[in-house]
């Protein structure tokens, strides 16, 4: 039974739905990785609203279909009806967008290339043979330094 609730928590975990997760999971403790996969969470979402909001896309293959709808959908998880205007929500993505932009600036270039390409799934491998890479230690690494300056 031990066995069979260990697996079932690592199938619900939600750090290992991503390769940057399981590079948080394996090298972090639990406070610290909830810290940072929160901060991940967040650079995603801002990235994704923009992409969204003002692209108009969402940056991935599958989304490309969207375009093809008149009206851009999102599923909103909170069950909560959004009441602000649509340039009211265009407002909110540039301004978090543009906060992650000013957080990005303040690390390397290399840091910033590994942050961009671990969020758009074009970077090198993160995680293998059940350990994390070079380039997935380095990348959290920098998702490290990011989540200090977010603090800041």
């Amino acid at each position: 039974m031990d066995d069979y609730r260990k697996d079932r928590g690592r199938v619900t975990d939600p750090l290992l739905g991503a390769e940057i997760g399981y590079v948080i999971r394996h090298e972090c403790k639990e406070r610290e990785a909830a810290q940072l996969w929160d901060v991940w969470q967040q650079y995603c979402a801002a990235q994704r609203a923009y992409r969204m909001r003002i692209l108009g896309t969402t940056g991935e293959p599958k989304g490309a279909a969207i375009q093809m709808v008149p009206d851009a959908m999102q599923a909103d998880t909170s069950m909560r009806v959004d009441m602000r205007s649509d340039d009211e929500r265009d407002r909110q993505a540039v301004s978090g967008y543009m906060r992650w932009k000013g957080w990005l600036w303040c690390l390397t270039a290399t840091e910033r290339g590994l942050i961009h390409h671990a969020e758009r799934g074009t970077g090198k491998v993160l995680w293998g043979d059940g350990e994390p890479t070079r380039e997935g230690i380095a990348t959290l690494d920098a998702l490290k330094n990011l989540s200090e300056r977010t603090k800041a």
